[in-house]
């Protein structure tokens, strides 16, 4: 058996660490992300709070699949703009202050 030199654990780890967003951070809202709303209740009181996850492994893959959409959203734009019948704008609008929630409503 091949026996590499670092785990997945690692890996996604370092994957937080290189793409860190600000607006990621856990941090106390007054109001749920935009993201969060199909959550459970609990889920989405305790992030508004500020409470770190029970566990990092979450947090690691939901940063992972954060990135992966982020790479298809661009790969998803250049073939609908390259098709020279719609022009994508507004991409990464962000929810007007009193609205709810916050966040960016592209879910």
């Amino acid at each position: 058996m091949l026996q590499l030199p670092i785990t997945v654990t690692e890996v996604m780890e370092g994957l937080v660490e290189a793409f860190a967003k600000p607006e990621n951070a856990v941090q106390e809202r007054s109001t749920p992300r935009a993201s969060g709303l199909s959550g459970c209740a609990r889920q989405q009181a305790y992030d508004m709070a500020g409470i770190k996850h029970a566990t990092d492994w979450g947090r690691n893959e939901m940063a992972f699949t954060q990135e992966q959409g982020r790479i298809a959203e661009d790969l998803t734009i250049a073939g609908i703009e390259q098709s020279g019948t719609v022009r994508v704008v507004n991409r990464q609008i962000e929810l007007p202050e009193g609205s709810g929630y916050t966040g960016h409503p592209d879910g």
